[in-house]
C-alpha cells in the first residue's frame, strides 16, 4: 500500500470567532511566542512537524483573497524588511526557514467555505488520487512522547494498511462540540476499528449510541484533528459531492469518513498528544499560554 507523501491543510474559513483580528490576519498566520521568545505563525507550527514526519508537499486550501497574504508571508516581504534582514542574522535565518517551507507548499482555492469535506475536496487535483494526511489549519498538535503526531498516525496507517484518524478522549458533556467515534478495540493498544462516526451529536446520542468499549469514566472518543486517509477518500468525497452541489449545503468530512468505513476498514488511533484548537479567542489564549512553554521546533 502506498505510504502518505502529501498533506492537505484547510485554512479558508473566515475566522469569524477571531473577528476583528481575522479581518487582516488569517487564522493560519496568528502569532505564537515560544519559550525562547521566538515568534512563529500557527501555520509554521503545523507544517514543520508534517515535513519532519515524511510529508513531502502540503496543499494549503485558502480563500482567494488570502493568497496574497500567505505568499507575502512565505517570501518574507523583502520590499519592507530587506535591509533589516541583511543586517540581522536572526531575521535572515527566519527568512531562510520561511523559504524552505515555501518550496514545499502549493495553494488550492476554496471560493466559499462550505464545510471541511468541501475544503479537502479542493485538494483533489493536488493529491492525484494518492492517500493524504489532512491537518486542520486552526489546530496545533503537540506530542507527549517525542514522536510528532503526524508520524504516529502515518506509522499506524502503514501498519494497518488502511485509513487511520487521530483520536483523543473528551468528556461526554463535550460530545456536541466534536466529531464522535464509535469503535471497537483491536489487538493493538490504542487502535480501534471504527464502526460509526457522527459530527456533533447530542449528548443523548453520544451516550446511547456512540460509546466505545474501554473508554470509561463518562468520556468518549473524538476526532483529534489529524486524518491519514487512504486513496479511497476521494471516491467517498465524490459520492457525497453531488448532493452538496445540488443544495449548496455544507459538505462534511465526517460524512465522507462514514461512507469510506462502509467500504473499507478505517481505524482510530488514540494519540499520545495534545490537540490545541485556537479557533476562538478563549481557545487561542489557552493555546498561546501552552505554546509559550514549548521550546522551538
Amino acid at each position: 500500500m502506498q505510504t502518505i507523501r502529501k498533506a492537505i491543510v484547510p485554512l479558508a474559513g473566515l475566522g469569524t470567532r477571531l473577528y476583528p483580528v481575522s479581518i487582516t490576519t488569517p487564522k493560519g498566520l496568528m502569532p505564537f511566542a515560544l519559550a525562547d521568545g521566538s515568534i512563529y505563525a500557527g501555520l509554521e507550527l503545523i507544517l514543520e512537524p508534517l515535513f519532519q514526519s515524511g510529508i513531502e508537499q502540503a496543499c494549503l486550501v485558502i480563500a482567494p483573497d488570502q493568497r496574497e497574504l500567505y505568499e507575502r508571508f512565505f517570501v518574507g516581504d523583502p520590499e519592507r524588511f530587506g535591509e533589516a534582514i541583511q543586517r540581522k542574522p536572526a531575521l535572515h535565518a527566519t527568512q531562510r526557514r520561511l523559504h524552505a517551507l515555501r518550496e514545499r507548499i502549493i495553494y488550492a482555492l476554496q471560493e466559499e467555505p462550505r464545510g471541511l469535506g468541501h475544503a479537502v475536496w479542493q485538494g483533489q487535483a493536488f493529491a492525484q488520487g494518492e492517500p493524504v494526511l489532512v491537518a486542520l489549519g486552526d489546530h496545533l498538535y503537540w506530542s507527549k512522547n517525542g514522536v510528532p503526531c503526524a508520524q504516529q498516525l502515518i506509522s499506524a496507517y502503514d501498519r494497518a494498511g488502511a485509513s487511520v484518524v487521530g483520536a483523543h478522549r473528551v468528556p461526554l458533556q463535550k460530545a456536541p462540540l466534536y466529531g464522535i467515534i464509535q469503535g471497537e478495540p483491536t489487538q493493538i493498544p490504542s487502535l480501534y476499528r471504527i464502526e460509526r462516526v457522527q459530527e456533533k451529536p447530542t449528548l443523548e446520542e453520544a451516550r446511547d449510541r456512540l460509546r466505545t468499549p474501554g473508554i470509561v469514566d463518562e468520556h468518549c472518543l473524538a476526532h483529534f484533528g489529524l486524518f491519514a486517509f487512504s486513496a479511497g477518500i476521494w471516491e467517498a468525497l465524490a459520492t457525497i459531492e453531488p448532493a452538496h452541489r445540488a443544495d449548496h449545503g455544507e459538505m462534511q468530512l465526517t460524512t465522507a469518513e462514514q461512507v469510506l468505513l462502509e467500504r473499507e476498514p478505517v481505524f482510530a488511533l488514540e494519540l499520545e498528544a495534545v490537540s490545541l484548537d485556537y479557533g476562538t479567542a478563549d481557545e487561542y489564549r489557552t493555546a498561546f499560554q501552552w505554546v509559550s512553554q514549548i521550546p522551538p521546533p
